[in-house]
């Protein structure tokens, strides 16, 4: 709500959030779906993460959207790096049967509002939604 107008005509972020809506509502529950949400409509902000995860780059980078070699000291130091490479990688047709437990769901959904806010697409001083949304998915 705090990044979508209603005045904004974008058909493709609508029948992209339309299309999760109604995945949501016919599959089972998966609790991933809350974070595969919010990495899906990254792309129709500009800012979508690359997701170039190696050996040589295991870290994500917040600033440059991408995994390096170097170790972003902003993220927690055990931060399920390969988790969020997987998530990256993810589908709405197999996000339902993807597994993340309640404490890395917890941390890539911290880094992705992080990310979002470098990227002054969100405001998180103001989102008081957050705890009761982890409440839902934990």
């Amino acid at each position: 709500n705090k990044v979508i107008h209603k005045e904004d005509k974008n058909e493709k972020l609508f029948l992209e959030l339309k299309k999760m809506i109604i995945m949501f509502e016919h599959k089972s529950f998966n609790s991933v779906f809350g974070i595969f949400f919010l990495k899906e409509i990254l792309l129709h902000f500009g800012i979508q993460p690359i997701n170039n995860y190696s050996n040589q780059n295991p870290y994500f980078n917040l600033s440059d959207g991408k995994f390096s070699s170097f170790q972003d000291n902003s993220l927690d130091e055990n931060f399920p790096y390969k988790l969020l490479h997987k998530l990256l990688g993810t589908n709405i047709d197999n996000v339902f049967t993807f597994k993340i437990n309640a404490t890395n769901r917890r941390l890539i959904m911290e880094m992705l509002l992080r990310y979002m806010l470098y990227h002054d697409v969100i405001n998180t001083d103001k989102l008081n939604s957050i705890k009761i949304l982890q409440s839902l998915y934990d």
